[in-house]
């Protein structure tokens, strides 16, 4: 008990002269790691990317890793590993410019770009706003599944946005991409493309050739899972 009040009265002098003891708090004097950090000189940063992968395996888990390390201003890759044996050729032992090549990752502001394996994903960093995206330009017979980042050993979480585009299917005009974030609710838009001879708008679809009993209509809510086109629909006006 005499130590006890021995403890409280110390620690209560402490707090009163400003004086801190290590363990008694849970404050960390460590800073979060951000994507920022991987521009710093000697930085260690790791890509991976799950995916199922294509034609000759469209079920198969796969995946595949590159190290860099940020030396004068540029990335350099270091290392990749792949479970992919229909692509030894990614599975770089000795690090040369050439196959170096086939993964750049470049700082460009705020904005990191990095390309795997020849576009096969491409995805956009921006460590201002701690998100990342992954650019339409995918192989169709490749899913992709997950993307984790660490920078010196230390997993981040940015936030994914998927894109939604908008396809005319046969109208005219054009309406912008939409950036959102992935796995939430997104609210279709009003039609902004013009119909074509004895068209109107009969609502949105996953493809070009989605029946007109089964569109989703402006204001349905819709969870992105992924970069998405939505088609508009056209159907004849006497069919109104």
């Amino acid at each position: 008990m005499k130590k006890t009040l021995n403890l409280l009265l110390a620690l209560a002098v402490a707090a009163i002269l400003g004086i801190s003891f290590a363990g008694c708090s849970g404050d960390s004097d460590d800073e979060t790691v951000t994507l920022s950090d991987s521009f710093k000189e000697g930085s260690k940063t790791t890509v991976r990317i799950d995916y199922k992968g294509g034609p000759n395996g469209p079920t198969m888990d796969l995946f595949a890793e590159c190290d860099y390390e940020y030396k004068n201003n540029e990335y350099t890759c270091t290392k990749v590993v792949t479970n992919d044996a229909r692509n030894k050729n990614w599975q770089i032992t000795d690090v040369t410019e050439e196959s170096a090549s086939k993964c750049p990752m470049t700082k460009e502001g705020d904005t990191i770009k990095f390309v795997f394996f020849n576009q096969m994903y491409n995805a956009i960093f921006n460590t201002k706003e701690n998100t990342f995206k992954i650019s339409k330009k995918l192989t169709s017979a490749v899913i992709y599944k997950s993307l984790v980042i660490k920078v010196n050993g230390e997993e981040l979480k940015p936030t994914e946005l998927s894109i939604i585009s908008f396809d005319v299917n046969g109208g005219e005009g054009s309406m912008e991409d939409v950036v959102v974030e992935r796995w939430k609710d997104y609210s279709l838009p009003a039609n902004g493309f013009t119909a074509q001879g004895n068209k109107v708008f009969a609502g949105w679809g996953y493809s070009k050739k989605t029946d007109v009993d089964s569109v989703k209509a402006v204001g349905t809510s819709v969870k992105i899972e992924k970069n998405t086109t939505f088609y508009a629909i056209w159907k004849d006006k006497q069919n109104e």
